[in-house]
C-alpha cells in the first residue's frame, strides 16, 4: 500500500500569483440590503437632521462674513448707524 498524502501546499502558491494576489475592493459604501429597516429609517432621518445643521451653520457663518465687512467698511467710510447694521443682518 502507499503511504498516505495528509496535505502539501506544493503548487498552491504558483496557482495563486498565476493571476496575481490583488487586494479586496474597497467599498464607498457599505450595502443596506437586508438591514434592520427600523435603523435604516433612524438613519434617513439623522441624514437630513445633519444637512439641515450643516446649512444653518453656515448660514450664521455668512452671518460672520457680513459682520466683518459692515465693520470694514466702518474703518473706511466712518460711523455707521445701528439701523444700517441691523438692515444688513436682516438681508
Amino acid at each position: 500500500m502507499v503511504k498516505q498524502k495528509h496535505h502539501t501546499a506544493r503548487n498552491q502558491t504558483f496557482k495563486a500569483h498565476k493571476n496575481g494576489i490583488r487586494k479586496p475592493k474597497n467599498h464607498r459604501y457599505k450595502s443596506t440590503k437586508g438591514l434592520d429597516p427600523k435603523f435604516l429609517r433612524n438613519q434617513r432621518f439623522a441624514k437630513k437632521r445633519s444637512k439641515e445643521v450643516a446649512t444653518s451653520l453656515v448660514a450664521m457663518q455668512d452671518g460672520t462674513e457680513r459682520r466683518r465687512s459692515t465693520e470694514r467698511r466702518q474703518e473706511r467710510v466712518g460711523k455707521v448707524t445701528m439701523k444700517q447694521i441691523n438692515l444688513i443682518y436682516i438681508f
